[in-house]
C-alpha cells in the first residue's frame, strides 16, 4: 500500500461537490465544472469510510473483516479507487475537518468487486445553470443572448 494514501485521511466535504446514495450506488455532482458520477456499491463503502474519516488503511481493515477471502487484494483497490477520487476532484485531505459520526454501513454480499467510477458531462449546461444570475431582464429560463 502506498504510504501517503494509506495513512492519510480524507474527507468527502468539498465544496462544490454533492452525494447521495440509491440503493447502494452513489452517485455525485459536481457543481462546478457541471460532471456527475455513478459509483459502484463497493466504492460507496469506500465512500462512507472517507466520510467517517478513516484512513485508507483503516477502510482496508473494516472491509478485511467481512471480506477475509479478498484480504490480500483489498489495498490495492482501495487504494487506486481513493486515487481515482483524489485526481477527480471529489476528495480532498481532511486536516481539521470533521466528518460524519454516526455509523458505518452493513457490508452486503460475499464478494467485493472492484469498485467503479463513471463520470458523465451530459447534464453540464444544467449542472453548470445559475439561474438567479444567468438570466436576462425576461427572467429565467431565458439566458442573456
Amino acid at each position: 500500500m502506498n504510504s501517503s494514501i494509506g495513512k492519510n485521511t480524507y474527507t468527502t466535504v468539498v465544496p462544490e461537490i454533492a452525494s447521495e446514495i440509491f440503493d447502494g450506488e452513489l452517485v455525485i455532482a459536481n457543481y462546478k465544472l457541471g460532471l456527475y458520477y455513478s459509483i459502484s456499491v463497493e466504492g460507496s463503502w469506500i465512500w462512507q469510510g472517507l466520510a467517517h474519516s478513516l484512513t485508507v488503511s483503516q477502510i482496508v481493515q473494516w472491509l478485511s473483516g467481512h471480506f477475509p477471502d479478498q484480504a490480500s487484494a483489498l489495498p490495492t483497490l482501495v487504494e487506486e479507487f481513493v486515487g481515482k477520487l483524489i485526481a477527480e476532484g471529489l476528495v480532498r485531505d481532511a486536516s481539521g475537518v470533521n466528518n460524519l459520526t454516526m455509523e458505518l454501513p452493513d457490508l452486503t454480499g460475499s464478494l467485493f468487486k472492484i469498485p467503479t467510477i463513471e463520470r458523465f458531462d451530459d447534464l453540464q449546461e444544467l449542472l453548470l445553470l445559475d439561474p438567479v444570475h444567468d438570466v436576462d431582464l425576461e427572467g429565467w429560463p431565458r439566458r442573456p443572448e
